[in-house]
């Protein structure tokens, strides 16, 4: 007996049900003659009979229908892996079923009931999420997805400039390992952050806009953390060209005393010319002496005054007499 099946009679609005229980339908009132009844299933089979009817007689139709189709269901089970690892808590869904399922422990998920077809899958766990197509088929059928793999951990180093204890800002920061390097630039407290680097020993160099310079090498950078190094700039240093001359002409082996910013002596070579180096920049007075034996006789010329910038170099002629 079928179940929940729909009965009409030709001509008559009236619709019978055989119901939950799969009952026959007893249709009465019926005039005498042929009369077409159609049964509709719930799977959507219809069939429509003829059968004839006479007054106060009872006229039996029965209708054969043919099984509905048995559709084979299998069971899909989805592995959810991060960087070769398995990955449980992460939501899985499939568009064959409503209902998302959380991986277990192992990173995975088992569907059940789930009728042959293709299917989308996706995979989601902290903001990442990976979606695939699976072609299903019974009993069962299973997929692994690979979320995105995390990028490597990086290092950081922050960086402070200094030049003679005071703070640098706007000073360039270049962090180097072989061809490994990042740069950055010192904030208004002289310092600076420089991020994404590998694991490794690196060497940290600081320049400014006057071309002053420092570096500090040996910085061990370890990924996941922040390491801190300082950078003290080189002192402030120029060059001073000295030229002694007595009676119009070049005088060698004249002493010749710098005092200022700093202190410095030294003799004159054969072309009457001395040069200091590495003098910090700042004011200097120069002066020059020279004594003979024959006749015995001093010469002295100065001082003169004079200024050395850094990276420069300034030249000053000492007459003497």
């Amino acid at each position: 007996a079928l179940k929940n099946a729909t009965v009409t009679v030709e001509g008559s609005s009236t619709v019978y049900s055989t119901g939950p229980g799969a009952a026959d339908v007893v249709i009465g009132g019926l005039a005498s003659g042929a009369h077409d009844i159609t049964v509709l299933t719930p799977d959507g089979q219809q069939l429509t009979q003829s059968v004839s009817v006479s007054v106060g007689g009872d006229s039996p139709i029965a209708f054969a229908f043919s099984a509905p189709p048995v559709i084979a269901t299998g069971s899909v089970t989805i592995t959810v892996t991060k960087n070769g690892a398995a990955v449980p808590g992460a939501s899985v869904t499939i568009t064959a079923q409503a209902a998302a399922l959380t991986t277990n422990p192992s990173g995975q998920v088992t569907f059940t009931g789930v009728t042959p077809g293709t299917y989308a899958v996706t995979a989601s766990k902290s903001g990442q999420s990976v979606t695939q197509n699976i072609t299903t088929s019974a009993p069962s059928s299973s997929l692994t997805l690979a979320l995105p793999a995390d990028p490597p951990a990086t290092a950081a180093v922050t960086v402070t400039v200094t030049d003679g204890g005071a703070a640098v800002s706007g000073a360039s920061i270049v962090v180097f390992s072989g061809s490994t390097s990042a740069s950055g630039s010192t904030d208004a407290s002289g310092t600076a952050t420089v991020s994404g680097l590998p694991s490794g020993t690196y060497t940290v160099t600081a320049s400014t806009v006057s071309g002053r310079s420092g570096s500090t090498s040996g910085v061990v950078l370890t990924a996941g953390s922040t390491a801190t190094t300082s950078v003290a700039l080189s002192a402030a240093v120029g060059r001073l060209d000295v030229t002694v001359t007595r009676g119009g002409a070049t005088q060698a082996g004249a002493t010749v005393t710098l005092s200022g910013t700093a202190s410095r002596s030294g003799t004159t070579d054969g072309s009457g010319n001395i040069s200091f180096t590495d003098l910090p920049a700042g004011d200097y007075s120069v002066s020059a002496t020279f004594s003979t034996t024959t006749p015995a006789k001093s010469y002295s010329g100065g001082p003169v005054a004079v200024s050395v910038v850094s990276g420069g170099t300034a030249a000053k002629t000492v007459a003497i007499s």
